[in-house]
C-alpha cells in the first residue's frame, strides 16, 4: 500500500531520488511512510 504513495511522491518531485537533495528526499519519504502507517 505504501508503494503507491512512494510512486506518487516521486512523481511530484520529478523522479529525482538521486540528486543533491537525496538526504532531504529520503527524510521526507520516511515521514510520508510513517504518516501513512
Amino acid at each position: 500500500a505504501g508503494k503507491i504513495r512512494v510512486d506518487g511522491f516521486w512523481f511530484r518531485f520529478g523522479f529525482k531520488p538521486f540528486t543533491t537533495h537525496r538526504v532531504r528526499f529520503e527524510f521526507r519519504l520516511k515521514l510520508i511512510l510513517w504518516s501513512g502507517e
